[in-house]
């Protein structure tokens, strides 16, 4: 675990080590129409399994960009939000790619792994409306814990159902409602996602940042309520959905 010479399963540490980075809520997003998600929740887990499979630096790099490619390109195509499904739900399959590149799993030893993985880890949004739980931050982390199992459990022997995107009320029918479409992946005719992913200049949640930059305006000007002539707030559905949608959150 990171920050402890202690030693623990590798699918548990990188629940720990995932929540603790995700627990600090300064990772960076990648936007897709009015939705966002955050690929960073993949790296402590990561560095935890190619620590436990003694993988090369570059092995755990090319890992990352994986997970990185999978998430921001289903993310991008498979609209899962407004069928009231989590980002989560395609952070769990990018870790059981990324995850089975690291072990070393054949290709039919990944499939079992991604329809292990698909049939259990479907978020729901719920966990980021109304008044927000603990539990919010540690979804990620515990999806990532369990396709890690996913890919234990393929490489010692239990399959997974085979065609658990495109079969008959699969995750194309039942969440993404349509196929997800990887024609332009990184390095073939399109731009690794890793590099179009922005950084977060607060502490918090990702759309609430330009009421913080005003913030710093208005005390940076020394700006009182009468210095104002009226307030034009600009926002969409989604932000509005997810920050203001019940009192707690005012």
């Amino acid at each position: 675990m990171l920050g402890s010479n202690r030693t623990i399963p590798t699918e548990y540490t990188a629940l720990v080590n995932s929540t603790m980075g995700r627990y600090l809520d300064f990772n960076e997003c990648n936007t897709t129409g009015e939705s966002v998600c955050h690929p960073s929740d993949h790296i402590p887990a990561l560095v935890s399994v190619a620590e436990e499979e003694d993988t090369s630096g570059a092995e755990l790099l090319e890992a990352i960009v994986l997970a990185y490619e999978i998430q921001g390109r289903g993310f991008d195509t498979g609209t899962i939000w407004n069928r009231g499904f989590d980002y989560v739900t395609w952070g769990a399959h990018a870790v059981a790619v990324a995850a089975g590149e690291l072990i070393g799993l054949s290709q039919q030893e990944l499939t079992d792994a991604l329809g292990i993985a698909v049939m259990s880890n479907n978020g729901l949004i719920i966990s980021r409306r109304d008044a927000v739980s603990n539990w919010k931050a540690i979804v990620q982390p515990y999806a990532t814990h369990n396709v890690i199992q996913a890919c234990q459990m393929a490489r010692d022997g239990p399959t997974g159902p085979g065609h658990a995107f495109e079969g008959d009320r699969g995750f194309f029918e039942a969440v993404s409602g349509g196929e997800v479409l990887f024609d332009d992946l990184g390095g073939c005719s399109g731009r690794f996602r890793i590099l179009g992913t922005s950084f977060k200049t607060f502490a918090c949640g990702y759309f609430s940042h330009p009421s913080l930059t005003v913030l710093d305006i208005i005390t940076e000007h020394n700006l009182e309520a009468k210095d104002l002539e009226e307030i034009d707030i600009h926002t969409f559905d989604h932000a509005i959905q997810i920050y203001a949608s019940c009192p707690e959150k005012w």
